[in-house]
């Protein structure tokens, strides 16, 4: 999970080889604690969100197959299924009056 936490940073410093293993870890640490991104994961997209830093949140997006992009270099159940979960939280946000967490939502939303 931590090195997920920086994927902002990690992003900037590594190859498409490396994006796709911190991609595949990414994955494999949601898949074993879904609540746990919940509740660390969406608060540091909504942080990124609110400080207007929407290159590293597109960054990070990417990274966890959120955006078009990311799903269409692996559609599966797994990465759909984690699309529709962080559309839901975003919305959520935006529903809160999060204008930045709105934004990025519709940013991203299919």
């Amino acid at each position: 999970l931590y090195t997920c936490l920086y994927l902002p940073e990690l992003v900037n410093m590594s190859t498409l080889d490396q994006q796709n293993s911190i991609l595949k870890i990414c994955s494999e640490k949601y898949r074993q604690n879904k609540k746990k991104y919940e509740e660390e994961i969406f608060p540091i997209l909504l942080k990124l969100a609110e400080l207007g830093s929407y290159p590293e949140a597109e960054y990070f997006l990417s990274l966890l197959c959120i955006n078009k992009q990311g799903i269409a270099k692996g559609e599966n159940a797994q990465n759909l299924e984690y699309v529709k979960h962080s559309n839901k939280w975003l919305q959520q946000a935006a529903e809160k009056e999060h204008a930045e967490a709105k934004e990025l939502y519709y940013k991203i939303k299919d």
